[in-house]
C-alpha cells in the first residue's frame, strides 16, 4: 500500500509540540509532489469505498461501498494506491472535500498543461480557509492573499469567541506549476502547487494561531 495523505488531519498542538510540529513541513512539500491528476470515467455514477479503516476494504463489495459518489468528468488527486484501487481526493467549488477510494479502472489519469499566469487567478477554498490570488503589477508573477481559521465547527468556541485566525501574505512568480512566498526563516511559509483545477497548499505551522494552517486542497470558487 503506497498512500500520502498527508495534510488533512490537522494536528491539534500542545504547547510542547509545537516546535517538533513545525519541522512536519518539508515531508508534507515532498508528499504534495507526489499528488496526480485523474477523471472519473463514463457512468451515471461512481461510488467511492472505504478503505482500510473497515477489514477487507477497499474491494468491490456492498460491504465497502459508501453512500458518497462521483460523476463522470469530476475531477480528482490521487494520493495513493492499494492493489487496483486508488485513494482519492475531490473538492467541490464550495470547497466540501469528499475522500475515499476508487477502483483504478474507474479513473483516467490526466497530464495537465504547464499552467498560465491566468490559471493561477481566482479565489480558491477550503474548508475553514480562503486564498486569493492575482496578477501581480510586475509581469510573469502573482499576488497572494489568505485568511484561516481552527474551531468554527465547535458551537462553544464560536460563543465565546476561541477561533483561531491566521494570514498569509506574498508575492512570488510561479515557476511551472509551483510556487512559494515567505515572511523570513523564522516567518510563514507556504508552498503551492498548482494541479489542473486544485490549488494544494502546505505551510510551516506559522501562518497563524494554535492549529491554524493554510495546508490543504483549493477549489477555485470564482
Amino acid at each position: 500500500m503506497n498512500v500520502s495523505r498527508w495534510w488533512f488531519a490537522l494536528p491539534l498542538l500542545a504547547v510542547g509540540s509545537v516546535v517538533a510540529a513545525q519541522t512536519d513541513y518539508a515531508a508534507d512539500a515532498a508528499a504534495m509532489s507526489k499528488l496526480s491528476l485523474a477523471t472519473v470515467g463514463a457512468g451515471a455514477k461512481t461510488y467511492l469505498l472505504h478503505g482500510t479503516d473497515r477489514p477487507g476494504c477497499p474491494a468491490n463489495t456492498t460491504r465497502c461501498r459508501r453512500a458518497a459518489y462521483l460523476v463522470a468528468g469530476d475531477p480528482v488527486l490521487i494520493d495513493g494506491s492499494a492493489g487496483g484501487f486508488v485513494s482519492i481526493n475531490y473538492v467541490a467549488t464550495s470547497g466540501t472535500m469528499t475522500q475515499g477510494w476508487l477502483p483504478a479502472a474507474a479513473i483516467t489519469r490526466v497530464a495537465p498543461p504547464p499552467p498560465s499566469i491566468a490559471a493561477w487567478r481566482g479565489n480558491w477554498q477550503r474548508d475553514e480557509a480562503s486564498i486569493d490570488i492575482k496578477s501581480a503589477k510586475r509581469p510573469g508573477r502573482v499576488s497572494i492573499d489568505g485568511t484561516a481559521t481552527w474551531g468554527t465547527h465547535d458551537p462553544e468556541r464560536v460563543e465565546r469567541g476561541g477561533i483561531n485566525t491566521g494570514e498569509l501574505s506574498g508575492e512570488a512568480a510561479p515557476v511551472g506549476d509551483r510556487l512559494s512566498i515567505t515572511d523570513g526563516p523564522e516567518g510563514c511559509t507556504a508552498w503551492f502547487r498548482l494541479v489542473g483545477p486544485y490549488l494544494v497548499v502546505t505551510d510551516n505551522l506559522q501562518c497563524g494561531g494554535l492549529n491554524v494552517s493554510f495546508s490543504g486542497i483549493y477549489r477555485r470558487s470564482r
